[in-house]
């Protein structure tokens, strides 16, 4: 049943996902196709006195996901990640629409609920992410969905983002608390009204 989600969602036949449901976030939809630059860089220590890290970042691509899922799996032993973004509406606990970068993000355009945003793994469930917002760490979270703003069980914390223009870099680790082996990180840039 699982892997029929994940290949749903690879193909976009998901446009939004209600947590009730409790529907894993998945990668694909969120992709916007062919990953962007791919750079390295070091993270800056952390508030909870984590040692600095060296990270592999991919920058969110713009436009749509086409071309998500077009690679086949090998079964070998294959890089886990972060596969993309989408917004959550937190007041509904739903996962709306991709986040790409450039994006202006109107909460006028989702009735004025309070928003948050989820990082798409791939595997779904990775031990960890690490979200860091304009370069400063905001949160560690171990449990799906993976939110900026947290959640308790499948209930969604909104974040608490100034309008301005924001970059979240979500970083995955095979255990919780940001542990254990990283995975390949994602960015995305986008302006808050």
């Amino acid at each position: 049943m699982r892997w029929a989600v994940v290949v749903a969602a690879l193909i976009g036949c998901t446009p939004q996902t209600s947590l009730g449901d409790r529907a894993p976030i998945v990668g694909g939809s969120g992709s916007g196709g062919a990953p962007g630059d791919v750079s390295s860089s070091s993270s800056s220590s952390t508030s909870t006195g984590a040692p600095q890290r060296s990270t592999t970042t991919v920058a969110e691509s713009t436009g749509s996901s086409e071309g998500a899922g077009d690679s086949e799996s090998t079964g070998e032993d294959e890089p886990f990640g972060v596969v993309g973004f989408r917004l959550a509406d937190a007041d509904a606990d739903l996962l709306l629409g991709p986040l790409f970068t450039g994006q202006i993000v109107d909460p006028a355009d989702y009735g004025g609920a309070q928003l948050s945003m989820a990082a798409e793994t791939l595997p779904v469930n990775v031990g960890s992410v690490e979200f860091f917002v304009d370069d400063e760490q905001i949160r560690i979270e171990n449990i799906v969905p993976f939110t900026l703003g947290g959640n308790i069980e499948l209930d969604i914390t909104p974040w608490t983002l100034t309008p301005g223009t924001h970059t979240v870099r979500a970083v995955p680790y095979e255990l919780d608390n940001a542990m254990g082996e990283q995975g390949v990180a994602r960015e995305v840039t986008f302006e808050l009204l």
